[in-house]
């Protein structure tokens, strides 16, 4: 193991450590474990710590992107949720799971899949728990049940051939998205179905707990649990409910269809809705600096984390870390590289960024994967089975917006993610070999 490697290992360990134990909040450590291991780093390479300022400036301005998909994203859905768009839509739908717990939480499986089609972890996490998290508090669901389902379900579709992952894997293993998908598409359906088992599962737990609440009439409906301020009912479109519907989908459309990038679709979204909605430019910028609170502990801590991520990629101990995985296959292993690739994918997936792992590690194991004779095609597609946990590596940003949306603590999440994410690994592996995708 180089030394770099090592001063990696022990970062990530410290970085874990104290967060689990409380010493420091996740957004402190994540800023300041990485400095102080990336000026160790700096030293043990010979190179003037100074240049860390560099380093997480490019760890920044990595996540441009998803900064402002997450900032005008959430800022489109707090508008529409001041506009009302979903009051009728969560009404109905305390009405068809008449204050069943089961119902609820399959329901939030199914809807959680079918939302982040679009590959992106935050709009799916923001549009599900903008619908979601009221149903929850009435029928008093614990919440964390509602982000261990959206981030698993958003671990499946992630790897649909738009995703993050499945497209670096694609580019380093020089793959067309058709041959992905169709290759991909069993182990997803495994995902999905046990997804929903693990829903049900829950489901049956907090019936059992909680039992069905009536919900009928009146006293089921959102809006009346929740007696609207006159300040709240003054920003209510319900006119312009079928205009915010028809404009919502219309975005979704765009999304899945890759015809613009997310942050320019929902920038656009949030103009012609504060323009179409109110009229009125003070309560326009009113209702801006409104939800403006709701993304800044977001977007505070999607930036902590890419200071991890340009220090570690700065520094070298990404790479270092990645040769040091491809050195632990024992050469016996061999005729298993695929299965091993997707193991070691399980912690890659988890402790690496995915470009470290699918553009550092992924072209080194796949060499050897290739001497041993396994295709481009079981490479890949054991190298995207550790996506079962990525989603809640303190690494992805967009866990954060979960974290925040639902109101979790990171440790709570990743206890029961990590724990049934396993469950997923295996179900995605079942897929990939029943259908040949790799053998064991």
């Amino acid at each position: 193991m180089s030394g770099l490697a090592l001063i990696g290992y022990l970062m990530i360990f410290s970085l874990m450590v104290i967060i689990i134990t409380k010493k420091m909040s996740a957004f402190s450590a994540l800023i300041l474990i990485p400095l102080v291991f990336g000026i160790i780093a700096c030293i043990y390479n010979g190179e003037n710590p100074f240049v860390l300022g560099s380093y997480i400036s490019d760890g920044i301005a990595g996540i441009v992107g998803t900064f402002t998909t997450v900032l005008f994203a959430i800022t489109y859905f707090g508008l529409m949720f001041a506009a009302g768009l979903f009051d009728p839509i969560v009404d109905k739908i305390v009405k068809v799971v008449h204050g069943d717990p089961l119902r609820v939480l399959v329901g939030t499986a199914a809807m959680a899949m079918l939302v982040a089609l679009d590959g992106d972890g935050s709009t799916t996490y923001i549009i599900c728990a903008t619908a979601l998290v009221p149903i929850y508090d009435l029928l008093k669901i614990k919440k964390l049940y509602l982000c261990c389902l959206m981030i698993l379900s958003a671990c499946i579709m992630d790897m649909m051939p738009w995703g993050g992952p499945t497209v670096r894997a694609m580019v380093t293993c020089g793959l067309t998205s058709d041959v992905m998908f169709r290759s991909l598409l069993p182990s997803m359906i495994c995902g999905a179905l046990y997804v929903l088992a693990l829903a049900a599962y829950f489901g049956i737990k907090e019936r059992k707990r909680l039992g069905i609440i009536d919900v009928s009439g009146s006293q089921g409906s959102y809006e009346f649990r929740r007696q609207l301020s006159e300040d709240e009912l003054s920003q209510r479109r319900p006119k312009l409910w079928a205009f915010n519907l028809i404009l919502t989908l219309a975005l979704m459309v765009l999304l899945v269809a890759g015809l613009l990038s997310a942050n320019v679709t929902f920038a656009i979204g949030c103009g012609i809705t504060l323009v179409v909605n109110w009229h009125d430019s003070g309560m326009q910028m009113k209702l801006v600096k409104t939800k403006g609170h709701e993304y800044v502990t977001t977007l505070a801590m999607m930036a902590s984390a890419a200071v991890l991520v340009g220090i570690m990629s700065g520094t070298g101990i990404s790479d270092a870390i990645a040769h040091h995985l491809s050195e632990l296959i024992p050469e016996a292993l061999g005729n298993h590289f695929p299965a091993l690739l997707a193991l070691i994918s399980l912690p890659g997936d988890w402790f690496l960024s995915v470009d470290s792992f699918y553009y550092g590690v992924l072209p080194i194991l796949s060499e050897a994967g290739y001497a041993y004779g396994f295709t481009s095609v079981n490479i890949a597609i054991a190298s995207i089975m550790g996506q079962a946990i990525h989603m809640c590596s303190p690494l992805v940003g967009s866990f954060y917006v979960a974290l925040n949306l639902t109101g979790q603590d990171m440790i709570s999440v990743q206890k029961i993610v990590v724990r049934w994410g396993l469950g997923l690994f295996v179900a995605f592996c079942i897929g990939a070999v029943a259908t040949g995708a790799f053998p064991l």
